[in-house]
């Protein structure tokens, strides 16, 4: 996920809040960075995260990573594995369901990268996705990219 940009100037010592704000700090390498979530000053906490820093001009905070790891994570979990998140941020992992809704409670963009079992690459990209507290139904719009017409007509609010 990526926020939707703004006119802010990111002031050199802030805990950053995403990977986008890292990248704007003059962080340009892709890797496992630490952010800071929470609603208000009194709920903020520390979150470990992935930043890929070379897809779409960089500065996305990565959800969900799958790929060909040493150790292979386990996605068939229950509800509160998806909540909290699982795995381990510099393999295979999910963010967890409440950590992306704090990030997104503004609005992101969010990017899916596909590839396909014949190694064919495609993506999908949403001006705007965010989650709703509690049961976390996405709300997304504003498609583009070269993903497919399957990923075109995906409404959900």
């Amino acid at each position: 996920s990526k926020p939707i940009e703004k006119d802010d100037k990111i002031v050199k010592d802030e805990k950053h809040k995403d990977c986008y704000d890292i990248l704007a700090s003059g962080r340009n390498k892709s890797g496992i960075y630490t952010i800071w979530t929470g609603e208000s000053p009194t709920t903020r906490k520390q979150l470990r995260v992935y930043c890929d820093m070379e897809t779409d001009d960089g500065g996305w905070t990565v959800i969900q990573r799958r790929g060909k790891f040493p150790v292979q994570q386990d996605f068939y979990k229950g509800w509160e594995s998806y909540k909290n998140g699982f795995g381990n941020v510099s393999e295979e992992f999910w963010l967890g369901n409440e950590n992306i809704r704090v990030l997104c409670r503004e609005g992101c963009k969010i990017r899916f990268d596909l590839v396909d079992e014949k190694g064919e690459k495609g993506f999908a990209l949403y001006q705007n996705f965010t989650l709703t507290s509690g049961n976390y139904a996405i709300k997304i719009s504003g498609y583009s990219g070269d993903a497919g017409k399957q990923f075109y007509k995906i409404t959900y609010s």
